[in-house]
């Protein structure tokens, strides 16, 4: 390869590396939509995810690619390999409150048990309610989570919109007004996922993809 394309490919490989570190994540169809337009050629992503994982590898981050047990689509997204916890990972734009209440959402649905083929659901009401649930015990959380939530009924709702487009939950449209455990919370926060005290068909279900 001529030495001014290989440059012209170094540029175009960062400028991909730019746009998934701004969104996160994204579907693989769209990343393929986004190598089409930059190099003209969208069989190349295998190719380019792995040269990107040697790029960012010493740097602690990663870029692995996961099917969604959601809908069934293939995701791909730019990780933090480095720590396990679920409010430290979050980008910085989330404050304090914002990630202690993702952390209790979270464990909420990963320790209800219900509906785990699709990572697991809770409905927005509960979500809101995590806390009072947590205290009834309706939504057990788990030994390392004390939450008391700080956001207004506002806030909260606003920060799961936000939690949704950024990947770390997924609205269902299978069923409305549910929340689901996002690609990128799976990819980005396995091990912490899979340390929680999940019920046994959780954890068989989500040992299948994870």
């Amino acid at each position: 390869m001529p030495e001014s394309r290989k440059r012209t490919q170094s540029c175009e490989d960062y400028a991909f590396l730019q746009v998934l570190m701004k969104k996160g994540f994204m579907s693989v169809d769209s990343a393929r939509d986004l190598l089409e337009r930059l190099h003209g050629d969208a069989n190349r992503l295998e190719q380019l995810l792995s040269a990107l994982n040697e790029r960012v590898r010493e740097h602690s981050f990663g870029v692995q690619k996961m099917l969604s047990m959601l809908d069934k689509q293939e995701y791909i997204a730019f990780i933090n390999k480095d720590g396990d916890d679920a409010g430290c990972k979050m980008a910085s734009h989330f404050s304090q409150p914002q990630r202690e209440f993702f952390k209790a959402v979270l464990e909420g649905i990963a320790l209800s048990g219900e509906s785990p083929e699709l990572g697991g659901l809770i409905s927005s009401t509960d979500a809101l309610n995590i806390q009072t649930l947590s205290t009834l015990s309706q939504a057990p959380l788990s030994q390392n989570t004390s939450f008391k939530s700080k956001l207004t009924k506002r806030d909260m709702e606003a920060t799961l919109e936000q939690l949704v487009a950024e990947g770390w939950l997924a609205s269902c449209s299978e069923y409305t007004g549910y929340y689901s455990i996002g690609v990128r919370s799976f990819m980005e926060l396995k091990r912490y996922l899979m340390s929680l005290p999940l019920p046994e068909a959780t954890k068989e279900e989500w040992s299948k993809v994870l």
